[in-house]
């Protein structure tokens, strides 16, 4: 039996269920097929997909919307001299599913006003010359049911036809009119028939539809408080017409059986057969990559290789800028290039971050064309080579008009990123692998994770929405959830208590440590305090009882900090879209782990305001001194820098100047940037525990060992400490013989935790290591009993050494331009007293 509307929380502070729920309670009531048709929304779509695949239950995709009435007697919304009913359009196949992206996103970014709503003539198109989706008229909800209430037939039966000729007969579905609290259901029976004769008299299927807005009949006080939040009100203001509870298919056929094909849907859930691809974020090949727009002749394989080995030219022999370098080896002229790069010497002396050592004793350009090459055949072998030149081509943007920017996360170990003006580091100079961001073995998609000067975050989402054109950029959108702590708040509020109380609740739910999500259950587990509250107060244990109902339901929707998605063609092949909050831009509706199932590749755009200090320093510097200090070659080595961050003289900096860092950095006394990345790695639950020992092994070089000698190769610029994940994983592929995609569901399991997979691994490491290394098993189970408490909170090299970069460029500036850099800082702090009375 179809469910033919039903809603879930995703229908913002408009219905309960979660999903699961929902999905579960419609199977143990006998449904066989679901619509989920929440209003005007399409983020529920992959989450009911997932959901039902592999149960006894059909997903059928839809939503809710408005279309004006045709009829002047017709009740619904009003507003502006319009009034409107409700419709529910459901997708019978992957066509169906396409057109209502279309349409929600229509009736989101153009039809909004007075309500989001789509008109007979938006629908009509879609439905022409085929049958892809159902229109299903809402019962009491619709001008239809309501002038049949009236008795007014004939303006009923001019009203179907005309959804007859707009729609077509087979596509229309009709509600019958379920029982509302002021009303006999004697009334509701004969408005039934009527209804009934009139449909049969035009060839159009009616239903029955219970349409839930929560599951049970007991949740009617939960549903009304999460009105009683939508709204602003107390709970004793909110009242409903009639019952939203998800009856029973034993139930429904009761309950209409006088009109007993109402509940005879198998014809309609036989036409429902929708295939969508949802597992782009474990398998990307397909997946929806931006294009680059390449002048004729010119393929994007080939054209990164030549942006590539420009980067590495320009890199090593920086007296001629990019674009100059560009002049003297054009596209054409690849092969001439590469024969220059691999003869090319070193400009030494316009080098900071190097010295002349460096490339005559350990890394000779040989290296880098090598890992370059190899670098490149993984991303051109799986078709990245358009994301990269997408990436590229923004950074390089943001470079050539001075906003200051940064990469973030696994990527950071990517040469080919370094040299395409995405990167800031050296992967080689600081020993930091490729395959831990991409490598032969990964099946997700590539992850470049941007940090922009967020003063000028608007230039950037500008450029890219002018270079590939409005409608295939957006955002992505997120949902606000009713944590413990706001959930008990806004539950308190609507049944009126006071404030205080409700204050005091809310404060002595005890926040989850880092890798744990606050919940309730956590708050039972941890809090003697919040669970003697709960038991002991009446009024406390109503809030918490309520609270729970709701917990982790969405409550509002924003704009991602960072999401961006560019597509191949126009956004709404993909994805619905809908204005932000600030109308400033649309926002794609499926949030980010669903953008990644449905293969839209996401650009991270993330504002940072100690970029926008660092650039704001530079510009000021510049103009007082007529200096440019290019960030990525200064002098990486100042001992004034160094002397200043020993000193603690912290404030301002980026990620050092905390009480406690700024107290280790002091008895560190760095000497060098690895000290730095080290610091942000360790800096943090779990490995902080490491600090004194990495202090003690710096300055005491006698006190450095290595479990077993091998590891020095990987641990030696961190003294033989487990300081990052890849120090994890480079020692189950070198000592246990693992390769990258074993070591990564390691690295996964141990980071989340997952006792499963931590057991399923342990004796494949160990007997790994006595068959690759030959080690005794003892130092073997050694090294696990190491591994396992690291792994869950290890930190990413790439990652913690770009920021530590960072951080040195603040303490750089600070220390070399203290006025120009204070200047920054302070103006960046203008509305904060306090940071202005520690800066001065």
């Amino acid at each position: 039996m179809l469910l033919a509307r039903s809603y879930s929380h995703h229908s913002l502070l408009s219905a309960v269920p979660k999903i699961p729920a929902l999905v579960e309670d419609a199977i143990k009531k006998g449904y066989t097929t679901i619509a989920l048709t929440d209003e005007d929304t399409s983020s529920s779509f992959v989450e009911l997909y997932d959901y039902c695949q592999g149960k006894d239950i059909k997903p059928a995709l839809g939503f809710t919307t408005r279309i004006p009435n045709i009829s002047q007697s017709g009740g619904g919304y009003m507003g502006k001299n319009k009034s409107f009913s409700k419709a529910a359009l459901i997708a019978k196949n992957e066509s169906g599913y396409k057109n209502l992206l279309e349409l929600i996103s229509l009736s989101r970014s153009t039809n909004e006003k007075p309500s989001y709503h789509l008109n007979l003539k938006d629908i009509k198109p879609y439905l022409q010359d085929n049958q892809d989706f159902f229109v299903s008229l809402c019962g009491i909800e619709h001008e239809l049911i309501q002038n049949i209430e009236k008795n007014q037939l004939k303006t009923a039966t001019e009203i179907l036809d005309k959804y007859i000729q707009e729609i077509g007969e087979k596509n229309l579905l009709v509600e019958l009119a379920v029982d509302v609290n002021s009303t006999d259901p004697k009334e509701t029976i004969e408005v039934n028939k009527k209804l009934a004769k009139l449909c049969e008299s035009k060839n159009i299927k009616y239903i029955a539809s219970p349409a839930p807005r929560y599951l049970g009949r007991d949740d009617e006080e939960v549903f009304r408080v999460v009105l009683a939040v939508r709204d602003g009100k107390k709970l004793a203001a909110i009242t409903t017409n009639r019952d939203h509870s998800l009856p029973s298919k034993k139930q429904l056929q009761e309950k209409y059986s006088y009109l007993p094909s109402s509940t005879e849907t198998q014809e309609i859930e036989d036409q429902i057969d929708i295939t969508i691809r949802t597992d782009y974020d474990k398998n990307v090949d397909g997946a929806f990559f931006p294009i680059f727009d390449l002048p004729e002749g010119q393929n994007a394989s080939m054209r990164l290789k030549w942006e590539t080995y420009i980067g590495l030219v320009a890199k090593f022999q920086p007296s001629k800028t990019k674009p100059e370098w560009k002049k003297v080896f054009p596209y054409e002229k690849y092969d001439e290039l590469v024969d220059y790069a691999i003869n090319l010497k070193p400009e030494v002396e316009n080098l900071k971050g190097y010295t002349q050592d460096y490339f005559d004793n350990v890394n000779p350009i040989q290296n880098y064309i090598d890992r370059m090459e190899y670098e490149l055949d993984i991303i051109i072998t799986k078709g990245y080579p358009d994301y990269f030149l997408v990436f590229g081509d923004l950074m390089s943007f943001c470079r050539e008009n001075g906003i200051v920017i940064n990469t973030r996360g696994s990527a950071a170990g990517a040469l080919v990123g370094l040299l395409n003006s995405i990167n800031i580091l050296d992967p080689l100079l600081y020993i930091i692998p490729f395959e831990r961001f991409l490598n032969p073995l990964r099946p997700s998609p590539p992850d470049i994770d941007g940090d922009f000067a967020d003063d000028r975050r608007d230039e950037v989402i500008k450029y890219i929405t002018e270079k590939y054109g409005s409608e295939k950029v957006c955002q992505i959108i997120t949902f606000g959830t009713m944590l413990p702590r706001a959930a008990v708040r806004d539950v308190g509020r609507a049944l009126g208590v006071s404030y205080n109380k409700c204050d005091k609740l809310s404060k002595i739910i005890p926040i989850a440590p880092q890798g744990r999500k606050t919940t309730f259950e956590w708050a039972f587990e941890t809090s003697e305090e919040f669970k003697t509250v709960f038991e002991r107060d009446e009024e406390v244990n109503r809030i918490i009882k309520l609270a729970m109902k709701i917990e982790a339901n969405y409550r509002h929707a924003s704009s991602h900090a960072a999401g961006v998605i560019i597509t191949p063609t126009k956004t709404t092949d993909y994805a619905a879209v809908q204005w932000d909050s600030e109308h400033k831009m649309v926002v794609c509706q499926f949030d980010m782990k669903r953008v990644e199932k449905m293969g839209l590749v996401k650009l991270d755009i993330l504002g940072i305001r100690n970029l926008a200090i660092l650039g704001n320093a530079l510009e000021i510097t510049e103009e007082r001194h007529n200096t440019k200090v290019d960030l990525l070659n200064i002098d990486v080595h100042s001992k004034k820098t160094f002397e200043l961050l020993a000193r603690g003289r912290t404030m301002g900096t980026f990620q050092l100047s905390g009480v406690a860092m700024t107290k280790y950095l002091v008895d560190l006394e760095p000497t060098k940037v690895q000290d730095l990345m080290a610091m942000v790695a360790l800096y943090r639950p779990g490995p902080m525990g490491s600090i004194p020992d990495y202090i003690e092994r710096k300055k005491n070089p006698d006190l450095i060992e290595y479990l077993v000698p091998e590891m020095k190769k990987w641990m030696e610029a961190s003294y033989g400490i487990f300081v990052y994940q890849e120090d994890l994983l480079l020692t189950a592929i070198e000592l246990a013989g693992y390769d990258w995609g074993q070591a990564d569901v390691l690295r996964k399991g141990m980071g989340k935790k997952i006792q499963a997979v931590i057991d399923e691994q342990h004796p494949i490491f160990v007997e790994g290591c006595i068959k690759h290394s030959k080690l005794p098993r003892e130092t073997a189970e050694h090294i696990w009993s190491l591994m396992v408490p690291f792994g869950a909170y290890g930190f990413n090299k790439a990652h913690s050494s770009s920021y530590g970069m960072i951080a040195y460029w603040t303490a750089y500036m600070k220390a070399i331009y203290t006025v120009e850099f204070m200047t920054a800082l302070m103006t960046a702090e203008a509305s904060n007293l306090d940071k202005i009375a520690s800066a001065i």
